[in-house]
């Protein structure tokens, strides 16, 4: 093979000439970086193809665990998405019936003031009346009284004597036993 090189070296082809006594250099070379070659292949290539390929499965499980996280985190963000929704919708009936109830509280609480108020002009009307009753016959009782004072002066002016007394209170108390 290297006869080959030099015939070929010295006819004009394109390879260098080289020189038959480095000849061995050449082969020690070789030999040497072939020796080095397969010891550096059992010693350091195995456990740096191991580191390769561990580092390789590292980073294919990586990706694989941030594609799970990123699904789990859009599973997560629907969730949310969902519960925050539903909290709304929760919030939204909560105001409603708040509003309701207010409503019917303030509804209540006219009705109750409009029959308090009710009662209170019915008491009011009443105790007016019984007010009005009470000075009528008060009215009345003072009207009677005076009606007779003043009977009783006409009637003690008119009978200044005894005689017309008498014969007054003899007249009256025939009328009294005709009714």
């Amino acid at each position: 093979m290297f006869n080959h090189l030099i015939i070929l070296s010295e006819g004009g082809g394109s390879l260098p000439i080289m020189d038959p006594n480095q000849l061995g250099l050449l082969f020690w070379t070789l030999f040497i970086f072939l020796v080095t070659w397969i010891i550096l292949g059992k010693v350091a290539f195995k456990p740096i193809g191991k580191a390769l390929k561990s580092r390789e499965e590292g980073i294919e499980k990586a990706l694989k665990s941030a594609e799970l996280a990123r699904e789990e985190m859009s599973s997560l963000k629907s969730e949310n998405d969902a519960i925050l929704k539903e909290a709304k919708e929760e919030r939204a009936a909560i105001i409603r019936e708040a509003q309701s109830v207010k409503k019917g509280i303030i509804d209540e609480a006219k009705g109750a003031a409009q029959e308090e108020a009710a009662k209170i002009m019915q008491r009011a009307e009443e105790e007016l009346t019984i007010k009005r009753e009470a000075m009528m016959a008060e009215l009345r009782n003072t009207s009677a009284q005076l009606a007779l004072d003043i009977a009783k002066r006409v009637l003690e002016r008119e009978l200044e004597g005894e005689g017309k007394q008498q014969k007054y209170a003899e007249n009256l108390a025939n009328k009294a036993k005709l009714n």
